[in-house]
């Protein structure tokens, strides 16, 4: 079974035909390598990220843009889940992507999608309830009254008292009084002497004058956005530090670099470079231990042409000896130092 020796030993291998310009066999070599070490460490080691870059770089030269682009995504996707956001491969990876997107105009970090508008609840409203019509039964007719013959006899003598009763009182009338006088249906009432009306007084409310607020005026405009300005591959560059540090920090305002001694302790090296140029520009650090290229950083500097724009690159290096350079985009060497690791 493959073990992370055998995946060291591809990656020098990929090194040396990089160097003699053998690139197939080169990417077939960074191929396996990792895939040994996807086995052995898993997909999202930081480990693979050096491995992962190589192999962007090395489709990038060889013109499979396609291949190139989804590398560089893939490592700066490894480098953000896998390491601290100011991690110095964090902040690389991103560069390295940004300046190949720039140059074959592509958008390296694209915005994220508006949220969808919320959806208002619907609100059911329920149907009004029909009328519930209630039927009442008629009430049950009572049978006719059943009258027997003696109650009829009775009835009858009842009837011709009554009559008899009323035909006496009409054959004597009684003396008539004053409210008799007074026809029958006739009413007397006092006349209604007419009431005026006080006159209804309205108070009318006067209007309020309505004074206008003075308008504001603004205090200062706002400049128009300025858009990112596209680095030349041929920008003029010249080296204004470069360094060996054997610890470094970034934190703070200035950066902090203890030299490296020569010989070297082994261990993590940083080369530190602060460049000037006049425009945007794309350089490249390269680590080879002898003759074999162990690194490649591309990294893209800022214009500033007075003091110049400062970048570093990171690289663990053993005893033996060893060589640095840093290159522009279109090859141009700008610094080249040699040092040896005890």
């Amino acid at each position: 079974m493959p073990d992370l020796g055998e995946a060291r030993q591809q990656l020098d291998l990929a090194e040396r035909a990089a160097l003699s310009g053998d690139f197939s066999s080169a990417r077939e070599f960074l191929t396996s390598a990792l895939r040994i070490q996807e086995i052995e460490l898993g997909p999202q080691h930081p480990d693979l990220i050096s491995t992962l870059s190589n192999l962007a770089v090395l489709a990038e030269k060889t013109g499979r843009n396609d291949e190139a682009e989804a590398g560089y995504r893939r490592v700066v996707a490894l480098a953000s889940s896998s390491l601290p956001s100011d991690h110095e491969m964090v902040v690389e990876s991103r560069r390295n992507l940004e300046a190949f997107c720039r140059e074959h105009g592509l958008e390296a970090f694209p915005p994220l999608p508006a949220p969808p508008a919320p959806r208002e609840p619907r609100v059911s409203t329920p149907e009004a309830a029909a009328p519930r019509i209630v039927e009442q039964a008629p009430p049950a007719g009572a049978s006719p009254a059943q009258f027997s013959t003696s109650q009829l006899i009775l009835i009858g003598i009842a009837v011709l008292i009554v009559a008899a009763v009323v035909l006496l009182q009409i054959s004597n009338p009684g003396p008539a009084t004053e409210e008799s006088a007074i026809p029958q249906g006739t009413v007397q009432t006092a006349a209604a002497e007419p009431v005026t009306p006080p006159p209804l007084t309205v108070d009318t409310p006067q209007p309020t004058p309505v004074v206008p607020e003075r308008d504001e005026q603004a205090s200062s405009a706002v400049p128009p956005p300025v858009a990112p300005s596209t680095a030349p591959s041929g920008a003029a560059s010249s080296m204004v530090t470069a360094q060996l540090c054997q610890k470094f920090s970034t934190s703070g305002a200035s950066w902090q670099c203890d030299p490296a001694s020569d010989p070297a302790a082994q261990g993590s090296m940083v080369l530190y470079t602060r460049i000037k140029s006049t425009s945007d520009a794309v350089v490249v650090h390269r680590w080879y231990r002898g003759d074999v290229l162990r690194q490649s950083v591309r990294l893209t500097i800022r214009a500033n042409a007075s003091d110049g724009y400062r970048t570093y690159s990171r690289q663990t290096v053993d005893a033996g000896n060893w060589r640095v350079d840093v290159q522009s985009a279109d090859g141009a060497l700008l610094h080249e130092q040699s040092f040896s690791v005890r």
